[in-house]
Order: C-alpha cells, then sequence, then structure tokens
C-alpha cells in the first residue's frame, strides 16, 4: 500500500542522509515519517522521529526552523494525551519563532491591525476597519480563535491565558498587540 511504501521510502532517504552527514534533509525526512507515523496512530514511533529531527537540526542551528519541529512534538504530545508536554512544545514553537526572521515578516503584515487594536486599548476610538477586520478573522476557520481573543484584549482582557494555547503565528500576533499596548511607540 502507499502508505508502507511512503514509510520505506523515508527510512531508505533518512538512512542516506545520516550516512553522508546530510543534516537539513534528514531534518526533513525524519519530520515527515514523524508525520506518517502519527497518520498511522504509532506515537512511540513518532516521537522517536520527532526527536530525531530536533536533535539533527540542533546539529545544524542556522538552517533549522524548530517551531515546526516543536509544533511536530506538540501534535505527538497532543495523540499521546500529555498535557503538561502539549503545553511545553506549544510554548517553545510560540518562543522560537518569535526570535526568528520569520517573525519579523509576520509582525509587518499584521502592523495595522495591531497598531489598531493597542491604540484602540489606549482610549481611541475604534475605526470601523479595524472592527471589520477582526470580524472577518471570525468568519475564517484558520483565524477565527484570533479574531476572538482580539476582542477578548478589545474587552480589556490582559495576560498570558490569551495566547497560551495558539498556535505560534496567533501568538506572536497577540503579544505584539499586548505589548504594543504596554510599550507604545515613540512618536
Amino acid at each position: 500500500d502507499r502508505i508502507a511504501d511512503a514509510r520505506e521510502y523515508y527510512v531508505l532517504a533518512i538512512s542516506i542522509y545520516q550516512d553522508h552527514n546530510m543534516r537539513p534533509p534528514l531534518v526533513g525526512a525524519e519530520m515527515a515519517l514523524a508525520e506518517l507515523c502519527l497518520l498511522e496512530g504509532s506515537t512511540m514511533e513518532a516521537r522517536a522521529h520527532a526527536e530525531a529531527a530536533r536533535g539533527a537540526a540542533e546539529s545544524i542551528n542556522a538552517e533549522a526552523v524548530p517551531w515546526s519541529i516543536y509544533g511536530l512534538l506538540q501534535r505527538v504530545a497532543e495523540a499521546e494525551g500529555n498535557a503538561d508536554a502539549v503545553a511545553m512544545w506549544r510554548g517553545r514553537a510560540q518562543d522560537a519563532f518569535a526570535t526568528s526572521p520569520e517573525a519579523e515578516g509576520i509582525r509587518g503584515h499584521w502592523a495595522p491591525l495591531i497598531k489598531a487594536v493597542a491604540d484602540s486599548c489606549r482610549g481611541a476610538a475604534l475605526d470601523v476597519t479595524t472592527v471589520e477586520m477582526v470580524e472577518k478573522l471570525e468568519q475564517a476557520p484558520q483565524w477565527q480563535q484570533l479574531g476572538e481573543r482580539i476582542w477578548r484584549i478589545l474587552n480589556g482582557e490582559r495576560g498570558k491565558e490569551l495566547y497560551a494555547e495558539s498556535d505560534y503565528v496567533d501568538a506572536l500576533v497577540l503579544k505584539s498587540i499586548l505589548q504594543a499596548i504596554d510599550h507604545p511607540p515613540s512618536e
């Protein structure tokens, strides 16, 4: 079957990459095999391959995207029903992404919304465009949680619980809003 074939190819690729000390593709192959194991319900094997990906990624640091690996380890922990590990890996993914060069692009993309929400929380009037943007977020399945949490911020809620269970992109946006509320840019 196709899954067995995929498993066989991933195992072969991992062996070749290990033999030739090819770390970046090794990380990708280990992650892909871990995802396949998760799909099959083999959580122990998924964890082993996810940890192998993490080990390989840590040895090449500059080319790694640790938040992706931490997100994979989070999904493994979810499949295992380990809430503490889920929270730990989610937090690591959030922290790793927030300090990455990619985070600046996300902050830049969301800058108008971040500024508008922060300004409103500091007393400025909430404009129609911002309301419409947050409502659009709520209507899109992948952004619904972010939209709901922005409303919570606009209603005065603050704190880690706003982003603790968010993915790393949502967490970055929410933390950026909270930081902009507490530390407005100098004008």
